[in-house]
């Protein structure tokens, strides 16, 4: 249960670098966009400031409430109970699906040219 609280708490750091990483693209262009920077004096830092309070808030908001953690704690004891495939397996399976979309590209292909053929001989 402790080995699984590391990568929830690593996976949840992540989740709130990403929310603050967006939150800090949707402000800096808002400020952009809106010229924030004529009606607000510190409107930089406020960019610059809020993603750090919104990633972290969803982080601690997140790392606060027990029945979201003991969720995840379980979600990553299942995903540890799982069996992945061998690297072999895995290599032909992916062996057979570039085949498949190759012959299926290849069936588009004629008949897009047929198509295209038939167009030209009716224009």
């Amino acid at each position: 249960m402790q080995d699984n609280r590391r990568w929830v708490l690593i996976a949840l750091l992540l989740f709130g670098l990403i929310i603050g990483g967006l939150s800090f693209l949707l402000f800096r262009n808002i400020n952009v966009m809106f010229r924030l920077s004529t009606y607000i004096a510190y409107s930089e830092t406020l960019v610059k400031i809020l993603p750090v309070l919104i990633g972290g808030g969803v982080f601690i908001w997140i790392y606060k409430s027990h029945s979201k953690m003991s969720h995840l704690d379980d979600v990553v004891g299942e995903v540890r109970k799982i069996t992945w495939p061998a690297r072999k397996d895995t290599v032909a399976s992916t062996v057979v699906v570039v085949i498949a979309i190759l012959i299926i590209a290849g069936i588009l292909g004629v008949y897009d040219a047929l198509c295209n053929w038939i167009i030209r001989q009716i224009i």
